[in-house]
């Protein structure tokens, strides 16, 4: 659907599809602390990772218990 206007970029995909790459990219950023991708879905990301630190730094159960509680799988958990 090329005609269909899209709110900020698609990166090749459905709205489906950067959903998922998002998500696994903050997965990624926050269990890796540094990721390598692109410029552009660096920049789509940022707005998205500070959102989830954040939320994690005023959650009180991060504050009581440091542990990896939004990542995805359990592999990531250390």
């Amino acid at each position: 659907m090329r005609g269909t206007p899209t709110k900020g970029k698609r990166f090749g995909g459905s709205s489906a599809h950067q959903k998922a790459m998002m998500g696994n990219l903050v997965a990624s950023m926050i269990a890796a602390e540094s990721i390598v991708t692109t410029e552009a879905k660096a920049k789509a990301l940022r707005p998205i990772v500070e959102k989830v630190v954040t939320a994690a730094k005023n959650s009180p159960e991060v504050r009581c218990t440091p542990s990896a509680a939004s990542s995805r799988s359990s592999a990531t958990r250390t």
